[in-house]
């Protein structure tokens, strides 16, 4: 195999990043000037008259993928991956012959997580090989997870926005693999620990690899049906590769029989067939430029059209996790209650593959899945003290857990549980010494509430204005800060984070203080809290002394220029102070794109002793803004020091019924006073 254009090659760890860049210039250099332009409305009317003059029985329409060049589009680099020294491929595919069907579509049997968007990225090699790992993860455990494309971008050497190789991105998931990310490790990581940006961004360490695959290998030769169809069949959608020209790029529906493409530039998912359609079957692609493209994001295209089945890879999962030579299903037959053969949860998967395969979670490390060692009211609530003594499995007051960041952790991969109650105290994003990456995670469907006594059997009975109830969450891993952000290097980031959240994430009755958002984008804003493309609903919470190098040094709100989506939390009740950004919004930064923008709603809030070289308060960059109500924004201090602009500033906010600093009227709203 070695040599050979292998679904097993790999990129040695000794290269670098330039030497992707300048593969990557020659292979987009060779595809010519469509590669660097957009189609333009005379070269869509030119297509079709193509296709009405060669017979194509497919629409040819105008989309987001005609409005960037091919070589943002495509990234699949037509060069081998080397295998590294004593690498060897696995074996061919293990599936039995079968007859087949006609037909076959994963859609129709939920296999299919949705469809993604790459941008203006070269990344299609990531999208190609992720959207296979999330269909097989979605087929054998019954789990829609997102996995992080942007990981595979910024944390390996499989590629970059520039281009690069699905098969690299496969070796990077492969459980206990020798190729290893940035941080040292590998194994898929989850879209919410990196979500996508579209660019080659800065990798930061560590993460969490919940899920990895057993293995992957090329499908027969280079467009063996059978073969290919065969692979599917057994183990669901498939990552491979197709060369793209302008008719692809215009597809919006119908057979694609242009059949013309000839350079290999792109890489796809194939979900299935239909030996019915077309001149003598076709393929079910999947694509990565979001669901305006095409039918809703997939094509019909005829088989060996465009190349399409070039170097195509099956992914194994759920085989042998343990690698000790049996099947992880005979293991269990053969289980004689010996410890290496678990099976607590009953869920017919050993305990150690549950953990390591992501089908399980343990937050605590110590090899049992929580799902065994947590429990449950009636409600799916987990109750977390500091001072219980109890079970500690998060049942009750008494049995509560000790530790928030552990229920935080279970919470966040276990729809079950719908509410976090947090008796006063101070509780960390992670223990002594962890991660400065490690957060605490808002979620759909959550509420995490504190200020409890410990006592407390309902919500109306929680007493906030009781400083023995004071709930912090802290950045302060070591304990050991002083007054004036003195002694935070070793932080967190973020105290809160949410991506992707709507208003059904609630975070409620917290005080949130030591966030040191001091690193790299966007580990440079938002110390206390940091939201992509995120609306939570945030009530009765402190930002107290947060801190960020950059921007918004209690909160940031940004939306994705790649996803369409707001980011526009709701807080009410809130109170922001002693917060600190060296550029710009000591409080709260909005930074928002044309198709998503960012505009928190404050009402009941105050903001005061805030402070920035712009703006101390709330700052909203372009596409974005603010709508305050009932506020106070006071003794906000910036370069210009206590003016109206160091208490808000930037895109136009709307202000009614508020009381701001140095309040000129020019903002407008109604009700408004303030000193001029």
């Amino acid at each position: 195999m070695r040599g050979s254009v292998s679904c097993e090659t790999s990129v040695s760890a000794r290269r670098r990043r330039g030497h992707f860049a300048l593969l990557a210039g020659f292979v987009l250099w060779g595809l010519g000037d469509q590669a660097r332009a957009q189609l333009s409305h005379a070269d869509i009317e030119a297509l079709r008259e193509r296709g009405r003059a060669e017979g194509w029985t497919f629409e040819i329409s105008e989309n987001e993928a005609t409005r960037r060049p091919l070589s943002e589009l495509c990234g699949q680099l037509d060069t081998p991956f080397p295998l590294a020294d004593g690498e060897s491929a696995d074996e061919p595919p293990m599936y039995h012959t079968r007859d087949l069907p006609p037909s076959y579509d994963w859609r129709d049997y939920g296999g299919c997580t949705p469809i993604r968007n790459q941008g203006g990225c070269g990344s299609c090699w990531a999208f190609s090989a992720v959207g296979a790992v999330e269909s097989a993860v979605l087929i054998y455990d019954g789990l829609s997870v997102n996995l992080s494309e942007q990981w595979l971008v910024s944390c390996t050497e499989a590629g970059s926005c520039g281009g690069g190789w699905h098969t690299g991105a496969l070796q990077y998931m492969r459980c206990r693999g020798s190729y290893v990310d940035s941080c040292g490790d590998n194994g898929a990581v989850l879209e919410s620990a990196f979500p996508y940006v579209g660019w080659d961004q800065s990798c930061g360490c560590p993460y969490s690899h919940p899920y990895c695959i057993d293995g992957f290998s090329q499908v027969g030769d280079r467009w063996d049906i059978t073969a290919i169809k065969q692979a599917i069949y057994e183990y669901g959608p498939v990552s491979t590769t197709v060369a793209v020209d302008g008719p692809f790029q215009a597809y919006g529906g119908g057979v694609f029989n242009s059949c013309q493409g000839t350079t290999i530039n792109h890489a796809v998912v194939l979900v299935g067939w239909d030996d019915t359609m077309g001149s003598d079957g076709v393929w079910i692609l999947r694509n990565s430029w979001g669901t305006w493209w095409g039918d809703d994001g997939y094509m019909y295209i005829e088989y060996g059209c465009n190349k399409v089945g070039t170097t195509t890879c099956a992914v194994y999962y759920r085989y042998d996790c343990n690698d000790n030579g049996i099947r992880d299903d005979w293991d269990l037959a053969d289980c004689d209650g010996s410890a290496w053969c678990d099976d607590c949860n009953d869920n017919g998967l050993l305990d150690e593959c549950d953990i390591l395969k992501g089908r399980a979670h343990d937050c605590d490390g110590n090899g049992t899945p929580d799902e065994c060692e947590m429990g449950f009211s009636g409600s799916g609530r987990l109750y977390v003290n500091a001072s219980a003594t109890g079970a500690g499995d998060g049942s009750s007051w008494d049995d509560a857990l000790n530790d928030f960041w552990m229920a935080s952790c279970y919470a966040a991969t276990t729809p079950e549980v719908d509410e976090i109650w947090v008796a006063g105290g101070t509780y960390k994003t992670a223990e002594t010494g962890g991660s400065r990456w490690a957060s605490i995670e808002l979620r759909n469907g959550l509420a995490i509430r504190g200020g409890f006594s410990g006592a407390e059997t309902s919500l109306d009975q929680r007493d906030l204005s009781d400083p023995a109830n004071r709930t912090i969450l802290t950045g302060d891993l070591n304990a050991d800060d002083q007054p004036g952000f003195i002694n935070r290097d070793d932080n967190s980031y973020h105290v809160v984070r949410g991506a992707d959240t709507d208003e059904t994430a609630v975070l409620d009755g917290f005080t949130i203080i030591g966030g040191n958002a001091n690193g790299e984008s966007p580990d440079d804003c938002g110390g206390g809290m940091y939201l992509l493309n995120s609306n939570p609903t945030i009530l009765n919470c402190k930002f107290l002394g947060n801190y960020a190098i950059d921007s918004g040094g209690a909160m940031r709100n940004q939306s994705s220029h790649i996803v369409i989506g707001t980011c526009s939390p709701t807080l009410v009740n809130c109170l922001f102070s002693g917060n600190h950004a060296d550029s710009w919004a000591g409080a709260i930064s909005n930074v928002g794109y044309l198709l998503g923008p960012a505009c928190p709603t404050l009402a009941n809030c105050t903001l005061s002793g805030n402070s920035s070289y712009l703006c101390g308060g709330v700052y909203s960059d372009a596409w974005a803004g603010s709508l305050v109500t009932n506020c106070v924004l006071w003794g906000n201090t910036d370069a210009t020091g206590l003016s109206e602009v160091a208490q808000i500033a930037g895109c136009e906010p709307e202000i009614n019924h508020s009381c701001v600093e140095g309040w000129s009227g020019s903002l407008g709203g109604v009700g408004n006073v303030g000193s001029s």
